[in-house]
């Protein structure tokens, strides 16, 4: 897929590590530039085009908004600013979103979405959708390329999963082995690629293995790693044909 290169323009070293961290997850996002004052970003954006700016308003000299207005070129901007007394200006400037700092990691997801959606503008955004729906799935394989805890990428094959679960800013798969690995999805797209007879939604935010579960007490499903998930009521009569099934089979 086509990453978004993005550059960091903010006078705060600590702003560009917490914001970098932050985004780390975003495998679409590519950092190509970290600049601290915004006529040394203006220098560069002479002879590259980053898809993205992540931009401080208050610096020394040249002030974030007054390099927007110089900006000649068609980037998308997200302002990140600890001052809420640029926003009117910064919209009208056309700015994606305005972010306030500190920045929490879902605000700044909501400001990414709209990314997403600006690119619609340039009829990208289905495609890119596409492209993000299957980042590391294949229909035709029986793995799925993760991230483990060391930020590397991890094959896990759908027999080894014991759950998905939904998180912040990606979701969590717990394998049989006890670990938590993540990715960058939703749990609905994550589903649709699933082996459907193989896997079952036991709440609005948590998908498990048929072979994982063990039995249900009440509303709360059993699971081999000792895990107990909760269930919601809609999904009981589901849960209790696979149980019934497993003890047929046994």
């Amino acid at each position: 897929m086509r990453n978004l290169k993005y550059i960091i323009v903010d006078d705060e070293p600590l702003a560009h590590e917490g914001l970098e961290a932050i985004l780390k997850p975003y495998i679409y996002l590519t950092p190509t530039g970290n600049f601290y004052d915004a006529l040394s970003a203006q220098f560069h954006l002479i002879s590259s085009t980053p898809d993205l700016i992540f931009l401080d308003v208050d610096m020394p000299g040249l002030n974030g908004l007054e390099m927007l207005r110089n900006l000649d070129k068609q980037i998308m901007v997200i302002i990140t600013t600890g001052h809420r007394d640029h926003a009117v200006e910064s919209f009208d400037l056309n700015v994606v979103d305005y972010v306030l700092k500190p920045i929490r990691p879902d605000r700044l997801n909501k400001a990414i979405q709209k990314v997403l959606v600006r690119l619609n503008s340039e009829n990208e955004l289905e495609r890119l959708k596409t492209q993000l729906k299957f980042q590391d799935i294949d229909r035709t394989t029986d793995y799925v390329f993760v991230t483990n805890d060391k930020d590397q990428k991890e094959k896990v094959f759908f027999d080894d999963i014991v759950f998905i679960e939904k998180g912040d800013n990606f979701l969590f798969i717990i394998i049989n082995d006890g670990r938590k690995l993540r990715m960058v999805n939703t749990i609905k797209s994550f589903q649709e690629i699933l082996p459907g007879n193989e896997f079952i939604r036991v709440n609005r935010g948590t998908i498990v293995h048929r072979n994982s579960i063990v039995n249900r007490i009440r509303n709360m499903l059993i699971l081999t790693d000792g895990s107990n998930i909760p269930i919601t009521a809609d999904y009981i009569k589901d849960i209790d044909a696979v149980i019934e099934d497993q003890t047929k089979t046994k």
